[in-house]
């Protein structure tokens, strides 16, 4: 099944308070809402799309929502005395559709874009559509590139302290198999990045794999990982861009190796890959290695989050 936000109103608030987020969403529903249109907004929430649609020109806005924060929701929308608005409190796979939409906003954004697990529910998005409906986002890019994260903590605390006398470096490499979140600043990134993936709503797989290299341009960096985050394009000339640099509550998806220097010229050849486990959680690999300039092979590295209690592979055959 699909997983989107079944979380409290908190993380609701964080939403919300991205500004970033809010204003190319609501700059694209501008941009593509026509007076009279019949919205959907699918995995609402709190309902800020739907219901900023409804008060500015939507003759009647769906809120389709599978959690019960569509219930907080309806509340609000009672406050803000908007009424051309219905509340379907089911799975959008499943519900039955009253009436063909002419637009259709789906916010079923995870941090690297999938990790919300809302594929399928993207797929099912024509069913709410005319045939010449308008879908909000259009496009998904997703960019990847090594950094040098100084102040990430969640590999580099392991071989810090001793705590109560004991050394727990050995846990970096369990640490290592799974990824982070963090807000990254661009001057960490060590080389330019690569698309990973570009993504047409709604044909949104359950698997991606890509192949990338990436030469080190600048002299004495450390490789911390690898860096994730996408773009969506919303409307003509309206792009959400959650990149190194650009603060939001996405922040950036960060596949972590254990810590190796660089020098200028170095290869950095990765391999990463997604696909859904049988719960339907996203599990994500990262493998490759690092070369100098004369083509030897320095570091290899390999990574999967499915293996999170398992040791972190540091020397394999790379393929």
């Amino acid at each position: 099944m699909s997983r989107g936000h079944f979380v409290g109103v908190d993380y609701h608030r964080l939403m919300l308070a991205d500004s970033v987020r809010v204003d190319a969403f609501l700059g694209a529903i501008k941009a593509l809402m026509q007076p009279g249109d019949v919205v959907y907004d699918i995995g609402a929430g709190l309902g800020i799309f739907g219901l900023f649609a409804a008060k500015n020109g939507a003759k009647k806005v769906y809120l389709v929502e599978s959690s019960p924060i569509l219930e907080v929701a309806r509340e609000v929308a009672a406050h803000n005395h908007i009424s051309n608005v219905e509340f379907i409190n089911r799975d959008a796979r499943e519900c039955e559709v009253p009436q063909p939409g002419d637009l259709v906003i789906c916010e079923g954004i995870g941090n690297f874009f999938v990790t919300d697990e809302m594929q399928s529910v993207y797929r099912a998005l024509p069913r709410f559509l005319k045939p010449d409906g308008r879908m909000i986002p259009g496009r998904v890019t997703l960019y990847v590139a090594p950094a040098f994260a100084l102040m990430f903590p969640g590999i580099r605390f392991w071989g810090e302290d001793r705590i109560g006398g004991l050394d727990f470096s050995p846990v970096a490499h369990w640490a290592a198999n799974r990824a982070y979140i963090l807000n990254l600043p661009e001057e960490f990134l060590i080389a330019p990045e690569q698309v990973f993936a570009q993504i047409d709503i709604p044909d949104v797989p359950d698997s991606l794999h890509g192949t990338m290299e990436f030469r080190v341009n600048r002299q004495g960096m450390r490789l911390s990982g690898f860096v994730g985050w996408f773009t969506a394009d919303l409307a003509p000339g309206i792009v959400l861009d959650t990149r190194p640099g650009i603060r939001t509550h996405w922040g950036q998806m960060f596949f972590p190796v254990l810590e190796q220097p660089l020098s200028q010229g170095d290869l950095i050849k990765l391999n990463l890959g997604l696909h859904m486990d049988e719960t339907y959680r996203s599990v994500f690999e990262w493998s490759g290695q690092v070369m100098d300039r004369r083509g030897n092979s320095t570091f290899k590295f390999r990574h999967s989050s499915e293996r999170r209690f398992q040791k972190a592979a540091e020397s394999h055959e790379f393929t």
